[in-house]
């Protein structure tokens, strides 16, 4: 029996329709994994923070190197005006590292593998960090799209180059983070589904995709920490340019 008679690769991407909350709301997986992120987010903060300990225990100092590399990465990118987004980058990095970390748990889903879920905070964040930048330099902001000491000649080609960099920032951060996401789970189950085909004829020769499999989960892991990381420094750094300026 081979398991891709009746398993594809891209089926655990699949949005499952589970009906309407209140005749209204459409309900499907990707919401109920939404909504167990968040939760899981709510109860273990809660959970740190209400119990705090002068000397902390192992979960306290986890959970306060999270904080605190949340915080000076803020700092950094930012500085002082920065402080105050601190609640949300914190809740934003630890919303997208959950979700990929939960994506690579057994029968799971990854709702970061979804373009809509990935173009969803990019453009929300975009279009709040573009508003900050108007509403703190007004007509200033659009200093944003001339280079510092680029010739006067060139400026009719390099303004028009540098607006649709700046508003194509969005459209990569998505695709980044969903487009890793995506192909790296789609690896990991071509590989499960090749590994159980090789143990139904040769259970030994099987090991070798298995401890493959293992070394690939492990990448993938990484690769779903760093991604989240990468999101959060460019949407901070994003923030700087609207906050400082861009020069």
């Amino acid at each position: 029996m081979n398991l891709s008679n009746y398993y594809q690769p891209l089926d655990q991407f699949e949005i499952v329709f589970l009906g309407y909350y209140k005749n209204l709301i459409p309900i499907t997986n990707s919401t109920i994994y939404m909504f167990f992120i968040l939760f899981t987010i709510y109860f273990f903060v809660n959970l740190t923070f209400k119990r705090l300990k002068f000397i902390p225990n192992t979960w306290q100092s986890f959970c306060e190197s999270i904080y605190m590399f949340v915080f000076n990465l803020l700092k950094q990118q930012i500085g002082l005006k920065g402080y105050g987004y601190f609640p949300l980058k914190l809740t934003l990095f630890l919303f997208i590292l959950i979700a990929n970390l939960l994506g690579l748990t057994l029968y799971s889903f990854t709702i970061t593998s979804h373009a809509i879920i990935t173009f969803s905070l990019a453009f929300i964040f975009f279009i709040g960090i573009l508003l900050i930048g108007i509403v703190t330099h007004k007509l200033k902001f659009l200093l944003t799209f001339v280079p510092t000491g680029a010739p006067l000649a060139l400026m009719p080609f390099i303004i028009p180059i540098e607006i649709i960099s700046y508003f194509s920032r969005p459209i990569s951060l998505a695709i980044r983070l969903f487009a890793n996401m995506l192909s790296g789970h789609a690896l990991l189950a071509i590989l499960a589904d090749f590994t159980f085909t090789i143990s139904q004829k040769n259970f030994l020769v099987s090991a070798i995709p298995f401890i493959l499999i293992v070394v690939i989960v492990g990448l993938e892991a990484m690769i779903a920490v760093l991604q989240a990381y990468v999101f959060l420094v460019l949407l901070c750094i994003y923030l700087n340019d609207s906050i400082h300026g861009a020069h």
